[in-house]
């Protein structure tokens, strides 16, 4: 799976659609192709630690908070 809303679980995909939201917002400053380099590489690193931690809601409350709050990017 290389895409969040690849996921099956709809929880996990409503906390990755507000997360990824927030990150298109901080994100928008920047040009498109740097932009999407970034959201790319983190989709990977929630992806990752999403499975490595089981899945399900509380995997990915924990994957987006090692990730950190976009609007500090």
């Amino acid at each position: 799976m290389s895409r969040w809303t690849e996921i099956p679980d709809p929880d996990v995909r409503s906390l990755l659609a507000g997360y990824f939201g927030k990150v298109d917002r901080a994100l928008a400053s920047l040009p498109r192709v740097e932009a999407d380099e970034v959201k790319t590489e983190l989709e990977a690193h929630a992806i990752e630690a999403i499975s490595e931690a089981g899945g399900g809601a509380d995997a990915a409350r924990h994957a987006l908070a090692q990730l950190g709050d976009p609007e500090q990017f």
